[in-house]
């Protein structure tokens, strides 16, 4: 609990950034705790602590919480465990550049308080990571009806490209129907709205090709670990490969050291073993970044490389290699007046060449707009950042898709009565 701080003797900070300095959802009660005024400045005294921050120095508030955590907290009383380390995305070798080097310094800090006793060797993989979850085939069924629990369904109405055909970017308007709880998901101008994508058919296709079991035999799975989030969106119900990965695995993304590491606990090939080892060492982070980082390469692609390795994967270990498929935060395009009991929002097709053969292709935006009317797309609406005066004049400027909170804006005060002028009517959104 939060308020427990005062008691722990050592406490380890990774934190991020988010919008214009401040932290994220989950760390927002924490923050309001620990920023109170009436704090007594020793309170802490009793504390060792470190702090690590995640960020992108691209942003103006580059890692802005991490710094000013571990300010507040040497002003409470705390004394510094390790110097304050700040990852930086933009890094050629991404913010492992720096955790890599944090960590170290962490360990031995830690091994110095706590030596490791005589004897004491590190357990093996299997015996020394509890598993997280235990798979159960089921008897074969007709029928499979798979839902979510928590994020609407909304169905697609509309998936028009809005920039000029000879134009670079394909940029489209996503269009939603909300109508059926357009009074459960209110919204306004500046809010957005979170997207829950999913793997392409091909690309989960090529994954389970690789993987040795039934991609479509009916499965249950129960998670060790009641307090663990990450499960919470995962089906209560039978479920099969083909339907998580297709859901839940995020395979396209560019695999991180950890992944090198795990994977090569399951290597029975010599030669893959022995490359797998080398690219998941801090030393290996040169020939790392050439191999996965600098072109992109994702996980599926890593697996086809070491597909010897990929077929011993264990069923249990699936959520502990491939990471979950995070959500997409889009603000929202359309108003809640003019456009009532619609959801509108504005995608940028992401796609581009490395020296890979194939395009790499963004994993949400290549989905959406591969969309057809009626297919279903979970969304969840989210409070935004960006509130806008109700009569005051205003000159909106958005990059690309960027605009699109003041398009919501327009359309509410054009709803309203009010207008304003486009330039380019012809090739406006």
């Amino acid at each position: 609990l939060v308020k427990d701080l005062v008691n722990e003797e050592m406490v380890v900070f990774v934190c991020s950034t988010t919008g214009q300095g401040e932290p994220p959802d989950n760390m927002k009660r924490f923050w309001k705790f620990i920023m109170r005024k009436n704090l007594p400045v020793t309170c802490l005294s009793g504390l060792k602590f470190g702090v690590l921050g995640l960020g992108d120095s691209s942003y103006a508030k580059y890692n802005f919480i991490a710094k000013k955590l571990f300010r507040r907290l040497q002003n409470l009383g705390g004394e510094i465990l390790v110097p304050l380390g700040l990852a930086d995305d933009q890094h050629e070798w991404g913010c492992d550049a720096v955790v890599d080097e944090w960590s170290r310094g962490l360990w031995q800090k830690l091994i110095s308080i706590y030596p490791i006793k005589d004897g004491v060797r590190s357990a093996p993989l299997d015996s020394g990571i509890p598993y997280k979850f235990i798979f159960c085939y089921l008897p074969a069924a007709n029928h499979l009806e798979f839902s979510k629990k928590n994020p609407y369904l909304a169905a697609l109405t509309g998936n028009q490209r809005v920039t000029a055909t000879e134009h670079f970017q394909d940029t489209r308007l996503i269009s939603l129907d909300i109508s059926a709880v357009v009074d459960k998901m209110r919204y306004e101008p500046g809010d957005v709205v979170m997207v829950q994508p999913r793997n392409l058919p091909h690309n989960v296709n090529a994954l389970l090709e690789l993987l040795p079991y039934k991609p479509d035999m009916l499965i249950t799975f129960h998670s060790l670990d009641d307090d663990d989030d990450s499960t919470t969106s995962l089906p209560k119900q039978a479920t099969t490969l083909r339907e998580i990965a297709t859901n839940y695995l995020d395979f396209m993304s560019v695999p991180r050291r950890c992944f090198f590491q795990l994977l090569s606990h399951f290597s029975t090939d010599e030669n893959e073993k022995e490359k797998l080892v080398e690219l998941g060492q801090p030393e290996g982070t040169d020939e790392r970044y050439s191999y996965a980082n600098r072109p992109r390469r994702t996980i599926l692609e890593v697996l086809q490389d070491f597909h010897l390795t990929a077929s011993k994967i264990s069923l249990e270990r699936i959520f502990d290699i491939f990471p979950p498929i995070q959500p997409r935060a889009f603000s929202i395009a359309s108003s809640p007046t003019r456009h009532r009991g619609k959801l509108q929002i504005l995608v940028a097709v992401v796609r581009y060449k490395t020296r890979l053969q194939l395009p790499r292709q963004g994993v949400c935006s290549t989905w959406l707009a591969s969309l057809q009317p009626n297919d279903r797309v979970p969304v969840w609406l989210k409070r935004g950042g960006i509130r806008f005066p109700a009569k005051q004049h205003c000159i909106l400027i958005g990059p690309g898709t960027g605009i699109a909170p003041f398009r919501s804006a327009a359309h509410e005060r054009t709803s309203n009565g009010n207008a304003g002028r486009c330039r380019t009517r012809d090739k406006g959104l």
